[in-house]
């Protein structure tokens, strides 16, 4: 009796099947709005219990579904070309031999006393997020934090 093993699909299947099931559902849930106040000049808050559908719903276009990864792309190119800057410069970072050389020398200096370690990296990826609002920035940064972990 042969086991049948469940793979799970590629990332960019998942993706796919996700806007094509947000397409379906643009035909099947009613669509509607909620009343909104202005709190201040770019922000806003819904007002609840005032959910109403709306008589003349629009409808996606079909070949909406081909064309939601290009504006996708087109909404965030600005996080996606500093991830591959940051990611290029810590690939330079790490063919160099710098990334073990660091990961090395912090082993040797806080190897006993992993605390001060997972402290001191807090800080600095805390300092990161509240003066620049690094975010997604920190992607390039996982496999060097992953190597320290298992090391």
């Amino acid at each position: 009796m042969s086991k049948s093993r469940f793979r799970v699909p590629h990332t960019l299947v998942l993706i796919f099947g996700m806007i094509l099931a947000a397409q379906v559902l643009t035909y099947v849930l009613p669509q509607g709005e909620f009343e909104h106040v202005a709190i201040d000049e770019h922000r806003y808050k819904i007002v609840p219990g005032t959910y109403e559908t709306l008589d003349e719903a629009q409808k996606l276009a079909p070949w909406a579904t081909l064309t939601a990864i290009p504006k996708g792309f087109e909404g965030a190119q600005g996080i996606i070309f500093f991830v591959f800057i940051i990611g290029g410069a810590f690939g330079v970072f790490r063919a160099t031999g710098a990334a073990d050389a660091l990961i090395g020398s912090l082993l040797r200096r806080f190897g006993n006393r992993p605390s001060l370690l997972i402290v001191g990296g807090l800080l600095v990826f805390s300092f990161g997020s509240s003066t620049i609002g690094m975010a997604e920035e920190y992607l390039p940064f996982v496999p060097m934090l992953l190597a320290l972990c298992v090391a």
